[in-house]
């Protein structure tokens, strides 16, 4: 089981540092993916550092229908003009146990954003500042 979650957290950190390496600045739109039917999501949050230095990463599995709808209203329409290296966590949107939609995003003031790969292209949408609050509130 250790070696179970081990994995999965690295499997973690490579996601984020390929996005944290896909560093770039321009406006984006596009058409949002469809999470009418997510039932299941899971949040990765970055919590401080350990004693040698590592990034500890909260998980935190969420499956009831008022915060899977909260953490789905999270996702905005609005483009954000970003420029983006740094993430405060990430989401995974589960429709059973298939992955619909795997996100990042960044809760600090002034680069409050959501980041995901579609189509093949990276799309970062605005951050509501009572939504990066709401996620903040998952460390706790």
């Amino acid at each position: 089981m250790k070696k179970i979650v081990s994995i999965l957290l690295i499997f973690v950190l490579i996601i984020m540092l390929l996005i944290i390496f896909s560093c770039g600045s321009k406006p984006q739109v596009e058409n949002l993916p469809d999470l009418s039917d997510v039932n299941y999501v899971r949040l990765s949050l970055k919590m401080d550092f350990d004693s040698l230095g590592h990034q500890k990463i909260k998980t935190i599995e969420v499956s009831d229908s008022k915060n899977i709808l909260d953490l789905k209203n999270t996702i905005s329409p609005e483009p954000f003009q970003y420029l983006y290296c740094t993430s405060s966590g990430m989401m995974d949107f589960y429709k059973d146990s298939s992955l619909v939609l795997s996100v990042v995003f960044n809760t600090e003031q002034g680069q409050r954003h959501i980041a995901f790969n579609r189509n093949g292209k990276l799309t970062a949408i605005k951050l509501a500042d009572e939504n990066a609050k709401f996620l903040d509130s998952f460390k706790n």
